[in-house]
């Protein structure tokens, strides 16, 4: 028979353990975006969402929409007990509208400040009609992303 327990402690980051439970509690998260099939297409696949550890990137094409997948976030980690740094969130906007005053996005009640360009993952993401990243190891060289993705 189980016993259920409740925990009123964290969990000590670098731990054994850390990374599985991580991994059960953002699995949550991710099968929730995944659920709203809001987001970005690039062909048939389905790029609303991209996670690597605890680096979140959520892509949308309307503000309305990516409103509503930041509000989906705050709702689950709160379901979960953790918590969205929206110190370290920013918005970034590609395309037609990167040049554009945008709305500004709610993270938890905080303002997210829409940027000219981001770090993810050490790399640069420019904000721009074309996607474009900033390599600052190579120069500073832009690569633009081909609009013939395959």
């Amino acid at each position: 028979m189980s016993v259920v327990a409740v925990v009123f402690c964290d969990m000590r980051q670098g731990g054994v353990i850390s990374p599985v439970l991580f991994n059960v509690f953002i699995n949550v998260l991710i099968n929730r975006l995944r659920s709203l099939q809001i987001g970005c297409h690039v062909n048939c696949l389905f790029l609303g969402r991209l996670f690597y550890a605890d680096n979140v990137m959520l892509l949308c094409p309307s503000v309305t929409g990516l409103q509503y997948m930041l509000d989906v976030c705050v709702a689950t980690a709160d379901m979960l007990s953790l918590k969205f740094n929206p110190l370290k969130s920013h918005c970034l906007a590609i395309g037609k509208f990167a040049s554009v005053s945008l709305p500004s996005m709610q993270l938890d009640s905080h303002p997210i400040p829409w940027a000219s360009s981001i770090k993810y993952l050490g790399v640069y993401i420019v904000s721009s009609r074309k996607l474009l990243f900033d390599l600052p190891q190579s120069n500073s060289i832009k690569l633009p992303i081909t609009d013939n993705l395959e």
